[in-house]
């Protein structure tokens, strides 16, 4: 995959993917990558997906004043979801953090958990949901005293090796196979469907 993307096979890559928006907390991850960059020279960071217009000039001008050009890649809009799957399989970490949280699921995520990654997000809502050996988590930005630095902090584990990668990949493809199979997710719709039966049976 990494050659296919022209990317280097040393290289630690740092993605974040889909719609690249505030509630994503891409500017914050830039300012977070800023200070890794200071320390690893193998660190790359892609922000996979199309920019949110009255964004891009903030994340464009981070990038250019910090001297990122060639550590941060944006890629504007990807249509083919082989190419997206490239990426998010050419990387060691995916970063999917949010705030404001809205009650969302992702599928972004859900099939970066199908592709056996490593990703990190705020435990909030439905992302807290997923098992804590499965994913990576930093609480919720409004308990974060300085939320960039604890996005350079779990960002520099990553990279010290002091978070087991290899371990989340393995969790996160238990808990794929245990919660988020097609046949597994159909047989839990079929639960739910039974028991509101069963509630307006006894509710008549």
């Amino acid at each position: 995959c990494r050659k296919d993307l022209n990317l280097k096979q040393d290289d630690f890559i740092f993605l974040s993917t889909g719609f690249i928006h505030p509630n994503k907390r891409v500017d914050k991850i830039i300012r977070a990558f800023i200070k890794i960059n200071k320390e690893y020279d193998n660190a790359k960071l892609i922000l996979a997906g199309e920019c949110f217009d009255n964004y891009k000039k903030e994340l464009f001008d981070l990038i250019e004043q910090n001297n990122l050009k060639d550590k941060v890649i944006i890629t504007g809009f990807i249509k083919d979801i082989n190419t997206f799957d490239k990426y998010s399989k050419a990387s060691d970490v995916i970063l999917a953090l949010r705030h404001p949280y809205n009650g969302e699921s992702s599928g972004s995520i859900s099939r970066a958990l199908g592709l056996e990654k490593p990703i990190i997000v705020n435990r909030v809502g439905a992302f807290d949901e997923i098992d804590d050996n499965a994913i990576i988590k930093i609480e919720p930005v409004e308990k974060l005293d300085d939320e960039v630095d604890a996005i350079y902090q779990i960002m520099k584990k990553c990279l010290d090796g002091d978070i087991d990668l290899n371990k989340i990949s393995e969790n996160a493809k238990k808990y794929v196979d245990n919660n988020l199979r097609l046949n597994i997710i159909k047989d839990k719709y079929k639960s739910i469907l039974n028991d509101e039966r069963i509630i307006s049976l006894n509710n008549k």
